[in-house]
């Protein structure tokens, strides 16, 4: 006759999907979020790569060009071109592009050209530093939401209205 086990029987753990259920509530909104704001960033930053790299690119063709005009006059064709098409393989759309140089040896002989590409650029200003002689710099002004998506906006951070502003300086050839 086989013999009767003395150990008690494991228990059974009690159901706890009413406690997962509202732990997972609570967790997946904010993990989403950060998921959200990470991817956002990156795209951005990733964007702003190729802005600078954009701004690069124009001011490197100012540099080299001898035929800059005076203030009023838009900035040069080769110029506005060489910045759209570097941009636009990113899909991206300038606003603005301002060209300042130098053509003597200091602040006096400073001149600013501006072209406006869309409604937006109005509101890209020209940085408040003077160059140095002999030199240009081009500021390439875009959108926020040309940079990123506007995909915050529902916790707070609106892109719309934001204009983000590159500059660089280069020295005349």
């Amino acid at each position: 006759m086989p013999k009767k086990c003395d150990r008690p029987m494991p228990r059974r753990p009690q159901p706890r999907s009413g406690a997962v259920v509202l732990e997972l509530l609570l967790v997946i909104p904010i993990n989403m979020i950060v998921l959200l704001a990470v991817a956002q960033f990156g795209l951005f930053l990733s964007n702003h790569q190729q802005l600078a790299l954009a701004c690069r690119t124009g001011a490197g063709i100012a540099s080299e060009s001898s035929s800059l005009m005076t203030t009023g006059n838009p900035v040069p064709m080769d110029v506005t071109d060489a910045v759209v098409r570097q941009l636009a393989s990113s899909g991206i759309a300038p606003s603005a592009l301002i060209l300042e140089h130098v053509a003597g040896g200091g602040p006096a002989t400073e001149q600013t050209l501006r072209t406006n590409l869309s409604a937006a650029g109005a509101a890209c200003q020209e940085p408040a530093n003077a160059i140095p002689g002999y030199t240009v710099r081009l500021t390439v002004c875009v959108p926020l939401s040309e940079m990123m998506p506007n995909c915050m906006s529902g916790f707070g951070f609106d892109t719309t209205g934001h204009t983000v502003e590159c500059s660089t300086t280069f020295g005349r050839e």
